[in-house]
């Protein structure tokens, strides 16, 4: 900023003689903490629609749009480093905001989810600062192509950060087998794990497609799984039912295998989403050497009716 204050002395427009006195300046920017409600809401919209990723926090989000005939639900998960909520904050609790937006082509909301939380740092220091909070949620939306924007903040220090990732939804025919990428469990103790408000569709018994059998299932984003060990994998998919045959197929980054094919028999799960099943499939990393790869899964009924998963980056860890 620069402050100025001029002596013209003259009033006959004649700018010989004048003096002008200079000096540099800077004025703060507010600190978050002392913003209004309405100038911390401008603010956010203003973040919101700029979509520049980035930011003083590690945030990653992971979406994962489930077969569906009409809308689709698509189970979200934001996962946020504790190291940089926990960096010059001050109390011993910690205001949590969550925005994220769904954006079609044409700037309309699709769906979105806010979530606030308070984190009591009393109990939850130590959590925070061995992994992060995983916010899982679900949006639900029509067939077309959108922006997911992701906005996470710490409503105390202000430091934030958005991320962002295309999505398409495809309405699905009823004749047409597809399944989508595998969802790997997150080992549990490492990341403290909050839900957002359950959206219920009317006349439909609830759906959460956060449940593994009948136990609570929190994906990873980055999936790390050990050496040696067998891994129960969830894949949600349409158009397939009763006895199944998965094809398991673990290649480099090239495309080149690194164990034989591995087959295996298992059984389409029918849910309270239509025609949406979930598929329960095995990895096994026995013989992968530490490093990344990729995960191919294929899965065909009976009668020869498949689909292919997209491939899912994976670490192998030893």
């Amino acid at each position: 900023e620069f402050l100025c204050e001029a002596d013209i002395g003259r009033d006959d427009g004649d700018a010989r003689g004048a003096k002008v006195h200079h000096r540099t300046g800077y004025s703060a920017p507010q600190p978050f903490v002392d913003q209004s409600p309405a100038e911390r809401g401008l603010h956010t919209a203003e973040l919101l629609l700029a979509g520049a990723e980035g930011g003083s926090l590690d945030l990653s989000l992971l979406a994962v749009v489930l077969p569906a005939s009409g809308k689709s639900v698509v189970p979200v998960v934001l996962e946020i480093g504790g190291a940089g909520l926990l960096e010059d904050h001050w109390g011993d609790d910690l205001p949590l905001e969550a925005y994220l937006y769904a954006f079609d082509h044409n700037g309309g909301v699709g769906d979105y989810l806010v979530q606030s939380a308070q984190l009591d740092l009393s109990k939850l220091r130590a959590n925070l600062a061995a992994g992060g909070i995983k916010l899982l949620g679900e949006l639900h939306l029509s067939p077309g192509n959108y922006t997911l924007r992701a906005l996470v903040r710490n409503g105390r220090t202000g430091k934030s950060a958005l991320q962002a990732r295309p999505v398409m939804v495809v309405a699905s025919q009823a004749a047409t087998a597809r399944i989508v990428e595998p969802l790997f469990p997150q080992p549990s103790g490492r990341w403290l794990v909050a839900r957002t408000a359950r959206k219920e569709e009317t006349g439909r018994a609830p759906f959460d497609p956060f449940r593994l059998a009948a136990s609570a299932f929190v994906p990873e984003i980055r999936p790390v799984v050990a050496a040696g060990t067998q891994v129960q994998l969830l894949v949600y998919g349409a158009g397939l039912g009763g006895e199944l045959t998965a094809t398991v197929r673990v290649v480099l980054a090239d495309g080149s295998s690194v164990l034989a094919p591995s087959t295996q028999s298992t059984t389409a799960v029918a849910t309270s989403a239509g025609d949406l099943v979930s598929v329960p499939v095995r990895l096994e990393t026995t013989g992968l050497l530490p490093g990344e790869y990729l995960l191919r899964i294929e899965i065909h009924d009976a009668a020869g009716v498949g689909a292919s998963a997209p491939a899912t980056r994976f670490v192998v860890r030893g």
